[in-house]
């Protein structure tokens, strides 16, 4: 998936709690102003087809109290993918200098549309923006 500016590219590796060997990623397209998100985004499921997904929105914001060295944020994303409502969330931070990686570490929740119940998939989610 090619981003075009502002957009910027985040690939984010997703590992299910219950079954660690059934990964998939998910590359997103994401502009992020004012500490609000908005994007695409696609799963590629290992050994499948590209599943694109929902409009995806959410929130960035910093934490200063990290150090500006750091440059972390929090971050939560917002997206549905077929029948579930996904919430993706976690923190970014930057290795390598002002001219490295912004990577991103957080775990995500995933509900299906129309339950109130609470029954849903957790993981990690794990990535880096190019």
């Amino acid at each position: 998936m090619a981003c075009i500016f502002p957009k910027q590219e985040w690939t984010i590796e997703i590992q299910l709690d219950d079954h660690p060997e059934s990964d998939s990623v998910i590359v997103f397209c994401l502009n992020v102003e004012n500490g609000i998100i908005n994007g695409e985004g696609s799963e590629l499921p290992t050994g499948g087809e590209p599943v694109k997904l929902s409009p995806v929105t959410g929130r960035s914001l910093p934490l200063p109290e990290l150090g500006s060295e750091l440059e972390a944020t929090l971050m939560a994303l917002i997206f549905t993918r077929g029948t579930s409502k996904v919430v993706l969330s976690g923190h970014t931070f930057r290795t390598g200098g002002p001219t490295g990686v912004n990577n991103f570490f957080g775990r995500f929740s995933a509900f299906t549309t129309g339950t109130t119940d609470g029954d849903g998939d957790t993981g990690t989610g794990t990535g880096t923006q190019t």
